[in-house]
């Protein structure tokens, strides 16, 4: 982004006056910064999530190649458990619950679109709603 475009807009255009030029010259400038931070930010949160990940499997080594595997990469494997749901993707931003107890049944939802039905505790099925958007 040219930090310079409000003044060739103000040479453009006469009605600019300096406090104009100043405001606009300000205000891109703070949209840029935001933009840097949020991507390191999220950059910063990106390893923490595989930090997380490695840790879990580190400390447990009897887990299967198969779920080690899906946690590493942050997928979801079917009979997963709980714990092993959020090891790989994390806690849901939200849960509904189907049933209730004895026989619980949730869906766990996820801010990037993931639905994981959990029947009794373990995952049956999951899916990912394309049409999802979130912007936080």
């Amino acid at each position: 982004m040219n930090l310079y475009l409000p003044l060739a807009l103000a040479v453009e255009f006469k009605e600019f006056t300096p406090k104009d030029i100043v405001i606009y010259t300000i205000t891109a400038a703070f949209f840029i910064i935001f933009a840097f931070y949020y991507k390191k930010k999220s950059h910063g949160d990106n390893l923490g999530t595989v930090r997380r990940r490695e840790e879990y499997v580190a400390a447990h080594p009897d887990l299967s190649t198969e779920y080690r595997d899906a946690i590493l990469k942050g997928t979801l494997i079917n009979g997963m458990n709980e714990e092993l749901l959020v090891a790989s993707i994390g806690h849901p931003k939200r849960t509904q619950i189907l049933t209730v107890d004895p026989v619980r049944s949730e869906v766990w939802i996820y801010r990037n679109g993931i639905y994981a039905y959990v029947h009794q505790g373990v995952l049956q099925k999951w899916k990912i709603h394309h049409k999802f958007i979130s912007f936080s």
